[in-house]
């Protein structure tokens, strides 16, 4: 992986990032075939400083490829220096506490006008074994009233739990100032993770929306009744790819979405109570 020039130094010195363990192989840019190689290391004549060697079977190639060693480290994510750093940005009080097989961390407590709620940070859950290894997070489940920042994707709308009133995606609202983590205070807070409703309901269509998701919907009415691709709703909203999908499927789950089965086009469209959410249709008598 190639690093913006000082990115790596700072993300070491603030604790984030931490060399691991050597690679066994890498994409060698400067061979023909493009290949991934897993390179000799030795010593030559057992003495000097160690060497790679990998040998292409590239007609055209050079053949024998000299590797420096230094392109074989690798670095991985120091997970309690992550959570030192977003509880510092965060302000967060208290102590904190690990579980779920080091996927789930209790920052602490976070305060802002006169609310109180408990900072959680999250990786993982997408993976095969997530949903029973959350099951097992016994703090984060008996906190009521959670502020949950996950690392990756958002969950699933079936898999959010009512007692998580905030659920934010941690690469979309954190940026780096001055060589520290910043996050803007006020979206920790945000009340808009009601459980979803069944698709089709009263309590469904009148569900609080995130901006993200508002600003999607509207993307959809856009389109009237035609499927809009995802591609298309990401250049409408201006938001990313990950967290269009997301509000894509919470809408869905919401029943102000749809896909539709008789279009030729795949796509998404807004559905009636979608369109008269954001104004597109009157409102029923």
């Amino acid at each position: 992986m190639k690093w913006d020039d000082g990115l790596l130094d700072t993300l070491m010195a603030m604790g984030l990032m931490r060399e691991g363990k050597r690679a066994e192989g890498l994409y060698l840019e400067e061979c023909l075939a493009q290949a991934w190689a897993e390179p000799i290391i030795w010593r030559p004549n057992g003495k000097g400083r160690i060497t790679g060697v990998f040998c292409c079977m590239e007609p055209d190639c050079a053949g024998a490829h000299i590797i420096e060693p230094e392109r074989m480290r690798a670095w991985e994510l120091d997970w309690d220096g992550l959570c030192c750093a977003v509880a510092s940005a965060a302000k967060a009080g208290g102590p904190m506490h690990t579980d779920a097989e080091s996927r789930v961390t209790m920052l602490g407590a976070i305060t802002r006008g006169g609310l109180t709620r408990e900072l959680f940070l999250v990786r993982g859950l997408s993976r095969r074994d997530g949903p029973g290894v959350f099951a097992s997070a016994a703090r984060l489940n008996a906190s009521p009233n959670a502020t949950v920042l996950f690392c990756g994707e958002m969950p699933e709308p079936q898999q959010r739990r009512p007692n998580w009133k905030t659920v934010l995606v941690l690469s979309e609202i954190i940026t780096l100032h001055r060589g520290k983590l910043a996050l803007p205070l006020h979206r920790l807070f945000e009340d808009q993770t009601l459980p979803a409703a069944p698709a089709g309901t009263a309590e469904a269509a009148s569900g609080t929306l995130t901006q993200t998701e508002l600003e999607v919907l509207q993307a959809l009415a856009e389109g009237g009744d035609e499927p809009q691709l995802v591609v298309q709703l990401v250049a409408a909203s201006g938001h990313k790819r990950d967290a269009v999908m997301q509000a894509t499927r919470r809408l869905i789950s919401m029943g102000l979405a749809e896909r539709p089965g008789t279009s030729r086009r795949k796509g998404i469209a807004a559905t009636q109570q979608g369109l008269r959410r954001v104004g597109r249709l009157p409102k029923m008598a």
